[in-house]
């Protein structure tokens, strides 16, 4: 049924991909894999990889040039944040902040935030004001996010990210 909507144009490319995101920040391959399917078939083969070993995925020589791969790169960032989140922000600096569009950078950004401020690093702050637009944030990014800005003081940030909600998520 996926497939026929895909195709039809009902759900969108940009749909898909942020249930790929979703799942990745989730850790949920099988989620990954059925949006990648309608998505990127051709990434299909490299999900497993991206997902569940994403550093390894991301030093491959072969991830920077196949347009099959690269394109998992954002969720190979996300699942690397989770255990890593410094050399996640070291990778999306370097080799593939131009490589990727500006909506994935600041989800992987709001990602890497996320994840430390989770573990109450001092970082936090600086991976969050990386984002350029909360609009390409998901609502856990921005619940960190105005955590974090909280604990730092830091009342425009707050008031910004709070805006970027959904109104019900404002409400709590």
């Amino acid at each position: 049924a996926a497939s026929e909507l895909s195709a039809a144009g009902i759900i969108k490319q940009a749909d898909l991909w942020q249930r790929a995101r979703i799942g990745a920040h989730h850790n949920r391959p099988a989620v990954v894999r059925s949006a990648i399917l309608l998505a990127a078939p051709d990434s299909l083969p490299f999900v497993n990889d991206a997902i569940g070993n994403p550093a390894a995925f991301l030093a491959h020589r072969d991830t920077a040039t196949n347009p099959a791969r690269r394109a998992l790169v954002p969720l190979a960032l996300t699942r690397l944040a989770s255990s890593d989140f410094g050399q996640a922000a070291q990778q999306l600096r370097g080799q593939w902040a131009g490589q990727m569009d500006r909506a994935d950078q600041d989800w992987v950004w709001g990602s890497i935030g996320r994840w430390a401020a989770i573990r109450r690093s001092d970082d936090a702050i600086s991976h969050f004001r990386q984002v350029r637009d909360e609009r390409n944030l998901h609502g856990e990014h921005l619940e960190w996010k105005v955590r974090t800005a909280l604990r730092h003081g830091d009342w425009v940030q707050v008031g910004r990210s709070i805006q970027a909600m959904p109104p019900a998520m404002q409400q709590n």
